[in-house]
């Protein structure tokens, strides 16, 4: 509470009140309960003293992969199979009505050249046409969003479904997703 003086001056508390005063004076006038309080002096050192240097951590020599990375997007399918893949079927080199297989596998569905006819290929906006069949085996639905997981080096796409994503994140890493 500030207080005048015998000039009429108003008398400000001190600042220089130690911690333990200010924080009495905090839970009494605003209802706060007390905390232990930290000095600057934990935390900083003497000026005298001087910091202890800490080495820095060795860094491991970047290496090249070995491999070439895979191409990964998503996708939309419409209500009649179709996939648009035209950015993966570019990078692969794959032209437009590229004979193409398609098969299910584990869940996934696998597409990749063939080398002579074929009742599937990419067509002219370099989208993919997914069979009845294969949707139906994958229970995919229209509006489902699939990764798609292209290797230009052994020219294969693989379509991951939702089932089959949520199947190889849980089992992946099972101790990040809360039990059933």
């Amino acid at each position: 509470m500030p207080s005048t003086d015998k000039t009429g001056a108003t008398n400000r508390p001190s600042t220089e009140a130690q911690p333990d005063q200010l924080c009495s004076s905090l839970t009494s006038d605003w209802g706060l309960r007390p905390v232990r309080s930290a000095y600057l002096s934990d935390f900083v050192p003497d000026s005298g003293t001087h910091p202890v240097a800490v080495p820095l951590p060795q860094l491991r020599e970047a290496t090249a992969p070995t491999e070439p990375p895979l191409r990964i997007t998503t996708t939309v399918m419409n209500d009649r199979g179709r996939i648009a893949t035209t950015t993966l079927i570019e990078e692969m080199g794959w032209p437009q009505r590229q004979p193409i297989s398609i098969t299910l596998h584990n869940q996934l569905i696998h597409i990749h050249t063939t080398p002579g006819d074929s009742n599937h290929r990419v067509d002219a906006r370099r989208h993919i046409l997914l069979p009845a069949t294969i949707r139906t085996q994958a229970r995919l639905h229209a509006g489902d969003r699939l990764l798609l997981v292209a290797d230009p080096e052994c020219e294969f796409l693989l379509v991951y479904p939702p089932a089959a994503l949520s199947t190889l994140l849980r089992t992946a890493s099972p101790n990040l997703w809360p039990s059933r």
